[in-house]
């Protein structure tokens, strides 16, 4: 895993500014829960589309993969959807 970080350390930055974007129009959007679930869709979906781009560059994609990568992200989004409602 190290060295496959190592090797696409480009692929990760990218991941990672979709996620720090992402927190930083949540806690920007805080007055509205509309604005915040849609950014959790969009975090979401992009999170996604990350995880296809990348194992497509590293001819590693599998339905399994894609799979992982929707079930993550549907997981995080009723998490974190469950945790706005009781607010």
């Amino acid at each position: 895993m190290t060295s496959d970080v190592r090797k696409h350390v480009g692929h990760y930055i990218v991941l990672a500014f979709i996620l720090a974007f992402g927190l930083f129009l949540f806690s920007w959007f805080n007055y509205d829960l509309l604005l915040q679930r849609l950014v959790l869709l969009a975090v979401g979906l992009a999170y996604i589309f990350w995880g296809l781009v990348h194992h497509m560059l590293t001819d590693k994609v599998t339905t399994k993969i894609v799979l992982e990568y929707a079930l993550v992200a549907i997981i995080g989004f009723v998490i974190i959807n469950a945790l706005l409602l009781g607010r």
